[in-house]
């Protein structure tokens, strides 16, 4: 007698972990990145940070698509207009000439596809100054989205910390 009680609670147990194999299912998977999504973003990020170096904005905003959201230890900014987001980045770029700015490398680089349109990458740079010094090493997120066979940055959460992101 003392059984029955206990089955409509095995039951919701079992439609409970049905649910989760479902929903787990459907993540992201953490297989590696296509080779061509590697190549591809490689070499969108390769442009955007030349694109930075020169100030060619122009450039810049060839590659972005809006709306574009920018995230920073500070705030939370969401762009709905290229003209905007280019007059961030002259914000960002310009006073860097005052540091003796030269240019950035890339420090570090892990791509993350989510799916066939959606990619992100974890980047680590530096930037140097005419000494050939570093003067800044940052780390930000990076946010891809594919939209008729081309990759376009959407999106960075910027960390302005002197050590990586853990």
């Amino acid at each position: 007698m003392k059984i029955i009680p206990l089955l409509p609670l095995a039951l919701a147990m079992c439609v409970g972990c049905q649910v989760t194999q479902t929903y787990n299912s459907n993540m992201p998977s953490k297989d590696k990145p296509t080779e061509s999504t590697v190549k591809d973003v490689k070499e969108l990020i390769n442009f955007y940070n030349e694109a930075f170096i020169a100030k060619e904005y122009t450039k810049i905003n060839g590659i972005i698509e809006m709306p574009f959201v920018l995230v920073n230890n500070d705030e939370t900014l969401s762009f709905s207009t290229k003209e905007e987001l280019i007059d961030k980045y002259k914000s960002v770029r310009e006073p860097l000439d005052d540091a003796g700015y030269t240019h950035s490398k890339i420090t570090s680089l892990e791509i993350i596809e989510v799916n066939d349109s959606i990619t992100t990458a974890r980047m680590g740079y530096a930037r140097y100054n005419k000494s050939g010094d570093v003067f800044h090493n940052g780390e930000g997120i990076y946010l891809f989205r594919k939209k008729e066979n081309k990759w376009f940055l959407v999106g960075r959460i910027e960390s302005s910390k002197t050590e990586p992101l853990e």
